[in-house]
């Protein structure tokens, strides 16, 4: 069961890592650094990756638990309390969910700086067009 602990304390840390990221993506959106935004987007991609291992391994383990201990009955950590009466699993459990909470919070509010960011930018170059000024693969025209 300390097994369990172990993989659900990874996992917190690694959605904690995510809100880090997320939150460093925000202020790289509203400065508008491309270089850095790509750096974070690759690094949001490895965390969420060791993010769906911890959670293959916590439903792997939670499946063991529920064959040896309820039957072959849906384990939940709630359950694990009841079983066990270590209040940890509980803990652990609101904390995981507090993070993804935290981390769908932030993902939204990103999302729209995105969206801001790309209507400012084709607002931009419909600007620029109509002045007569054409930007085509970074090289800019100017019509006549």
């Amino acid at each position: 069961m300390n097994e369990l602990k172990n993989v659900l304390k990874a996992q917190i840390n690694a959605y904690d890592e995510l809100v880090t990221i997320l939150q460093r993506e925000r202020e790289a959106l509203i400065t508008f650094s491309p270089d850095e935004i790509e750096a974070l987007s690759k690094e949001k991609d490895m965390i969420i990756m060791k993010i769906k291992l911890f959670d293959e391994e916590r439903i792997k383990l939670l499946s063991i638990i529920s064959s040896n201990f309820c039957n072959g009955e849906p384990v939940t950590l709630s359950k694990l309390v009841e079983i066990t009466n270590d209040e940890e699993y509980r803990d652990l459990g609101l904390k995981i969910i507090s993070l993804i909470q935290t981390v769908a919070e932030l993902n939204e509010f990103n999302k729209i700086l995105i969206e801001k960011s790309s209507r400012h930018i084709k607002s931009f170059l419909n600007f620029l067009e109509n002045c007569g000024i054409t930007a085509i693969n970074n090289k800019t025209t100017v019509k006549a």
